[in-house]
């Protein structure tokens, strides 16, 4: 562990990593299904329309959400890579503090636009880049080539959307691109059990179960938000470390 104003995800601390892997599930569960839905199910429909059934859509279903998977560490990376930029600076631990805080606001913000206190989430998923997303993905979805198949996935890990990009500046705030990368590997991989399902045409969730499953997602994303926040503080000197051992919760 670097210091007490360290990053969210590290190995030493896999609490992070715990944390956004379970966000993954809960909003799988919810808005995933929601959003990404349609198109899984499309998806899906598309293969079985050309005979595919059964086992047959492991390896297509895997080409999918690896290129999905692969897309979100992309994010994570660049993201990771342009918050590192406060490494090679001067006052390290200040700028590193001051993007922390940075970051988790942000986070904060998008978390209550997933509750539905404010719009912040759907001004992310209304964005121009939407539309330009969603034409690669409508001329990729009736592919039977499994190169298609893949840039399926990685169009759709582009597309505009809140639970995504809250995530994303977690790996901001970790100010390195592998650890960025981990950031959107464990909650990338938290998406895939729900979407699977879905996929091979066995998932039903009732509308009041995934509202549930959602706003527990969200919370999930505001606790985070607020741990990078009040780690950036804490790198300030404006509130207190709380540490259990060698456990630094901020």
């Amino acid at each position: 562990m670097e210091s007490c104003c360290g990053p969210l995800i590290t190995t030493e601390q896999p609490l992070g990593i715990v944390l956004l892997f379970t966000t993954g599930v809960l909003i799988s569960l919810g808005h995933c299904i929601g959003m990404c839905g349609p198109i899984v199910t499309a998806f899906g429909l598309t293969q079985r329309g050309r005979g595919v059934s059964g086992w047959g859509h492991v390896p297509i279903l895997a080409r999918y959400h690896t290129g999905r998977i692969i897309s979100y560490m992309i994010i994570g990376a660049v993201l990771g890579l342009v918050g590192s930029a406060t490494r090679l600076a001067g006052a390290t631990q200040i700028l590193q503090g001051g993007l922390s805080i940075l970051a988790g606001l942000f986070m904060l913000l998008l978390g209550l636009g997933l509750v539905g206190w404010l719009p912040t989430a759907s001004w992310v998923e209304s964005a121009g880049a939407a539309d330009r997303v969603g034409g690669w993905i409508r001329a990729l979805l009736n592919s039977a080539s499994g190169i298609r198949q893949f840039g399926l996935g990685i169009a759709n890990g582009f597309l505009p959307c809140g639970p995504v990009i809250a995530v994303a500046l977690t790996a901001a705030a970790a100010a390195d691109a592998v650890q960025g990368m981990g950031a959107m590997l464990a909650y990338g991989l938290g998406t895939v059990p729900a979407l699977v399902v879905l996929g091979l045409g066995a998932g039903h969730i009732p509308a009041r179960l995934r509202t549930r499953f959602f706003r527990l997602g969200a919370l999930l994303v505001l606790v985070i938000g607020l741990q990078l926040s009040l780690r950036g503080l804490s790198a300030l000197g404006v509130v207190p470390h709380l540490k259990f051992g060698e456990f630094v919760v901020w």
